[in-house]
Order: C-alpha cells, then structure tokens, then sequence
C-alpha cells in the first residue's frame, strides 16, 4: 500500500500523489518520529512544581512547542483527587536535566512578558 512520506497517511492502490500535501507516495511507510526523551543518562529533573493541572498544562504545552518532554506526577491525593474529579491540585513537571537550563529560560520568558 502507498504512504505520504510527509502527512504518513495510507493510501489504496492506484494513488499516486497525496491528496493533502501533493507529496509523491512510496510504498513504505514512514517512521514515527518519537519525542526527544532524556539524554545519554536518563536524568529527568525537577523543573516547577504548579497548583493546579490547568496550570500544568500550560506549562507543558509550551515546553512540548519547544521540544522539551515533560513528566507530570502529582502530589499526595492529587492522583486520586483527578480520578474522581478530573482535576487535580499539586503537579511536578520534570525535564531531562540536559534540557533544564532551557526549559528554565522559556518560564522565565513567560513571566516577564
């Protein structure tokens, strides 16, 4: 079966051009692209602790944007308290420590603007 190399959508045969992008199809499909984990250590670092999840959210979304991944844990009950709510109060973000200086300056950014 054809795949756009660039949306990876699959394709019915006879298809020749992606109907999206205009991309010439291949007959293999496309590698996923995974997001950059932590680096040749493993380390994750602790980088804010936020009151509540929408807060977190935010946070995440812009180091996601950036290409920082992110760890979210919650404190105490707060695991539960999401279960049973859908909200949850008391979140830690972690970072790989090799990205923790950047992802510092973009929430320093932030606050300044």
């Amino acid at each position: 079966m054809p795949w756009c190399p660039e949306c990876k959508t699959e394709y019915r045969e006879g298809f020749s051009v992606c109907a999206d992008c205009g991309c010439a199809l291949t007959w293999h499909r496309p590698r996923e692209d995974t997001p950059e984990g932590p680096g040749e250590n493993g380390a994750w670092e602790h980088l804010v602790f936020l009151y509540n999840e929408m807060e977190a959210d935010i946070v995440t979304g812009l180091l996601e944007t950036e290409g920082i991944p992110v760890i979210k844990t919650y404190k105490g009950m707060g695991v539960l308290h999401k279960v049973y709510t859908g909200k949850a109060t008391g979140v830690d973000l972690f970072v790989p420590a090799e990205r923790l200086a950047q992802a510092k300056e973009l929430l320093a950014a932030q606050t300044r603007d």
